[in-house]
């Protein structure tokens, strides 16, 4: 029987990802229609740019995005979020439906990636203290993109070790980026910009994490992961062996190049790691240049 046949006989409402990815997307397309409201009503009377420039207090101050350090921390943390967001949204259908783990035991499953960030977050902020986030940031985001590429290699014969050890890889190279990389943006801000730079950083995380999300899932849903997942925890007891075979196959493709393409926007954030400018001399400048300003 084709897939999307049997798709339909357990019934596209019982798929928490589809179901999910579904609630994601009206709740994007509500926002976009109120900003473009927005956007319209204002535009010919206020452009934002415009408006920006001249008000003393502005919501964003657009003369940051000049600063190099900034845009390349900025731009770096919304390819890593990209990139790391989509375990933590994957592998729980992974554990319960490729694996037919128990929940109970699929969320513990997920705390050496918490664990490992819970560790390498303060050691890896004590040594860009000393050494910069020039070469802490690039290469934590370099470890968690091999991770990624490693966690796509799982498949239904991982033990648990496989599984735990790739998780402390990414969050070892999660945990050695993200302090550091944090730490040059906000310190390429001015003290008056601090509020607006960490608005900015904030707004980063959560675009990268939302895009994560919206991503991993359209290629894991795309291969028809979605669906035989759906048809493995379901039906699988009552399925031939080589249609189980078949389904698992289908799962993992999905999988894998989900976790493929968040390696590949990893990779990218690599690069945009290493342009950045100098971070030391971008710090003694940057007091200066705000009293000279107040001045």
């Amino acid at each position: 029987m084709p897939l999307d046949v049997e798709r339909r006989l357990v019934g596209i409402r019982h798929d928490p990802l589809l179901s999910t990815l579904d609630l994601v997307a009206h709740e994007l397309v509500e926002h976009d229609v109120r900003l473009l409201r927005i956007l319209e009503r204002d535009a010919s009377k206020r452009p934002g740019r415009w408006v920006e420039r001249r008000v003393p207090d502005p919501i964003l101050k657009l003369s940051l995005l000049k600063n190099r350090v900034f845009a390349s921390a900025n731009i770096s943390f919304l390819f890593a979020m990209l990139a790391l967001f989509a375990p933590g949204f994957l592998l729980p259908f992974y554990f319960e439906e490729l694996r037919g783990f128990p929940a109970v035991q699929a969320g513990l499953l997920l705390t050496p990636l918490s664990l490992t960030l819970v560790v390498m977050a303060p050691l890896s902020g004590s040594l860009a203290d000393r050494f910069g986030s020039r070469v802490l940031a690039p290469l934590g985001l370099a470890i968690a993109c091999f991770g990624l590429v490693l966690l796509s290699q799982l498949n239904v014969q991982s033990s648990l070790w496989d599984i735990i050890w790739r998780l402390v890889v990414i969050g070892i190279g999660q945990g050695l980026f993200q302090s550091p990389n944090t730490r040059a943006l906000m310190g390429a801000a001015a003290p008056d910009e601090q509020g607006i730079a960490s608005g900015i950083l904030s707004t980063g995380r959560v675009i990268g994490q939302a895009l994560s999300v919206a991503l991993a899932g359209t290629i894991f849903s795309g291969f028809g992961a979605a669906a035989a997942g759906v048809l493995l925890s379901l039906q699988g007891q009552n399925l031939s062996t080589s249609r189980v075979s078949d389904l698992q196959n289908t799962f993992l493709a999905g999988f894998h190049a989900a976790f493929i393409v968040c390696a590949a926007f990893a990779a990218i954030g690599i690069f945009t790691s290493l342009v950045r400018g100098n971070e030391k001399k971008n710090r003694q400048t940057q007091p200066q240049s705000s009293d000279n300003v107040a001045r």
